[in-house]
Parts: C-alpha cells; sequence; structure tokens
C-alpha cells in the first residue's frame, strides 16, 4: 500500500500494490559438518562401554540361566539314584518277606518277626512311589527350565557317578575375579563414569563447524512447477562458532556428580575383587573338602552292600534273627543317605567353583 502521492503513478488517494507472485515454492539442502567437537569422541567412547555393558548384562543372564538348568539336571541325577536304591530296597525287602514267609511255616521264627517284615515291605513300597514321584517332578522341572514342551519327556544322558569323576582343576587359579562377569560389568560403569565427567569437561569448548545450503525458489503467476525460467537459485556457506558463556555451573555440578559416582566404582571393584576371591577360595576348600567326604561315603556304602550280603545269607540259614536282619538294612539305609546327602554337596560345591572361576 503507497500513501497518496507515492507510486508508480501518483494518486490523491493511497495505492493498492500487489508484491510477489501468486505462486511461489521453496526447495533447497542443508548441511553442516563439525570441524571441532570437544564431546564427539567421548560420546563415541561412551557409546561403545554401553554396547559392551549390554553384552556383559546379556552374559550375567545366559550364566544364571545355565547355572538354573545345570541345578535341575543334577536334581534329577540325584533323584535318578534315590529311585535307584529304593527300587533295590524294595526287591530286598521283597526276598526278606518271601523268606520270612518260609521260615515262618517252619515254625523258626515268630509271628512278630513276619508282620516287622511285611511292614518293612509296605514302607519300601511307599518310598519306592514317593522317589519315583519326585523323579518324574524334578524331570519335569528340568524341562521347564531348557523351554521343552509340555509333554516332553526329559531324560539324563549321563548317571550320576560320571558326574563325579570329573573334578575341575583347583589348582593353579589366581586372579580368578577378572574372568567374572560381575566384574566386568563394574569395570565398565566405572569407565562410563569417567567418560561422563570427561564429557561435561570438554563441553566447556567451543564447537567449531562448516555449514551451507543450496535452494531454488520457483516464482510464477500460474502454477507452472516444470516450466523454464520459473526456478531462481541461490546458495550460501560458512563457519559457526558456538560456545556455552554461562550455564549456572550445571556442568561443573555434573561433572562432581560423575566423579563421585566413579569413585564409587572404585570401591566397588575394590570389595568386589576382594568378595570373588574369597568366593573363589572358599569354593575351592568346600569342593576338596566335599569331593573327601564323597570318596568315604562311598567306602561306607559298598561296605554296608557288603554286610547286608552277608546278613542276607545268615538270616537264610537261620543264623541270624529278623531283628539282626532289620538292623543291618537299617545301616544301609543311612549309608545311602549319606551318598546322597554327600552327592548333593559335591554337586552344589562344584557349580560354586565352576561360578567362582568364571567357567559356568
Amino acid at each position: 500500500m503507497f500513501p497518496p502521492g507515492l507510486g508508480p503513478t501518483p494518486r490523491p488517494e493511497p495505492t493498492a500494490v500487489r508484491l510477489g507472485t501468486n505462486y511461489s515454492l521453496l526447495a533447497g539442502v542443508n548441511g553442516s559438518f563439525d570441524l571441532f567437537n570437544p564431546t564427539t569422541q567421548a560420546d563415541k567412547r561412551f557409546g561403545q562401554k554401553s554396547e559392551e555393558l549390554e553384552q556383559a548384562n546379556t552374559e550375567k543372564l545366559t550364566q544364571d540361566t545355565k547355572q538354573a538348568i545345570l541345578q535341575a539336571y543334577y536334581s534329577v541325577l540325584l533323584n535318578q539314584e534315590k529311585a535307584r536304591f529304593s527300587a533295590e530296597n524294595l526287591k530286598r525287602t521283597e526276598q526278606y518277606l518271601t523268606q520270612g514267609r518260609v521260615q515262618f511255616e517252619n515254625r523258626t521264627i515268630l509271628k512278630t518277626d513276619l508282620d516287622r517284615l511285611q511292614l518293612d515291605y509296605q514302607n519300601a513300597q511307599v518310598t519306592q512311589a514317593e522317589d519315583e514321584k519326585n523323579l518324574q517332578l524334578s524331570r519335569l522341572y528340568l524341562g521347564k527350565q531348557i523351554g521343552a514342551e509340555a509333554n516332553a519327556t526329559v531324560e539324563a544322558t549321563e548317571s550320576l557317578e560320571s558326574v563325579m569323576q570329573s573334578l575341575p582343576d583347583v589348582g593353579g587359579l589366581q586372579n580368578t575375579f577378572t574372568r567374572r562377569v560381575e566384574f566386568k560389568q563394574e569395570q565398565l560403569r566405572l569407565d562410563q563414569s569417567q567418560l561422563n565427567a570427561a564429557r561435561q569437561g570438554k563441553a566447556y569448548l567451543p564447537t567449531v563447524s562448516l555449514y551451507g545450503s543450496w535452494n531454488a525458489q520457483h516464482l510464477s503467476n500460474n502454477f507452472e512447477p516444470f516450466a523454464a525460467n520459473t526456478w531462481f537459485p541461490f546458495s550460501y556457506a560458512g563457519l559457526r562458532v558456538s560456545a556455552t558463556l554461562f550455564d549456572g555451573l550445571l556442568r561443573e555440578r555434573t561433572r562432581t556428580e560423575y566423579r563421585h559416582r566413579a569413585e564409587q566404582n572404585r570401591n566397588n571393584l575394590a570389595k568386589l575383587q576382594s568378595d570373588l576371591n574369597y568366593e573363589w577360595e572358599s569354593a575351592r576348600v568346600q569342593l576338596l573338602n566335599a569331593h573327601e567326604k564323597l570318596k568315604t561315603a562311598r567306602d561306607n556304602y559298598a561296605l554296608a552292600q557288603s554286610v547286608v550280603q552277608t546278613d542276607n545269607l545268615r538270616f537264610q540259614e537261620g543264623k541270624i534273627t529278623a531283628a539282626d536282619l532289620r538292623n543291618t538294612e537299617y545301616s544301609l539305609a543311612t549309608a545311602q543317605n549319606n551318598l546322597l546327602t554327600n552327592y548333593y554337596n559335591f554337586l552344589v560345591a562344584k557349580i560354586a567353583y565352576q561360578k567362582a572361576v568364571g567357567e559356568l
């Protein structure tokens, strides 16, 4: 709008003037490139450490899963051995009952002795059924741990005795804490805290970058974007320097926070090193002790079996009473329970040692 007296053709009244065209389109490409960015390198390294930490977290999850599966697998082996003992005991008590009936008919034992043999046989039946049920439950639990289908049948591929033969190497290992994923996780957290602290310090430095733009503008009174001589290009480029003059000391406070966090990570690493070394030494001693006790329990079980076989013959010959035979069977049952307990203690100690040395 020109005021009166102005414009290409002066008039006494204001003159309306239209500027520009009916259609205006703008297309362009913008770009920038950092010549110097003080935080870029720290950001890249932080991203790398974050990826490594995620891998360590996945490794820890995998280790925990392996431990759970191994425990479930060993439980199956233990219950298999217990069920085997129960089946053997049931078979023997059935033989004793058959022999007792013959002796009762021959009036060499009392009705009370025969009743005790009958009771022992019935108790052995109950125990054998209970142990079979526990074995089935442990197999179901193992299947759950490995992600098997609900109706799948899971069987152990080895015997408990074969597992017992593989004693891990407990000598010559030092500084095993460096192999533990927990130590790796805390070390990566320390690296992240240090990188964050360094990044906050470098953020005070200026950022220098090149920037540029190429554009083309379409101007026409009719919408003809493909017509000739309707596009007008223009471009520009420059150098930009940017820096924070004052941020209320926010970055300094943030850097101090990360420094404190890094110090906590160092303290955690020192404590973790001590704890993991103690865990390794403790697991090593427990494994060796469990192995020695297991050998003793095996010898005792073998001796109890031999005594049972001898007393069984003596019972058939009428040289010992049914009460004496029951005492022998009680000694065998005690030896079996002690053997199973030491099997369990050895397997627990073995898993603890494998975890302590980072071999799970």
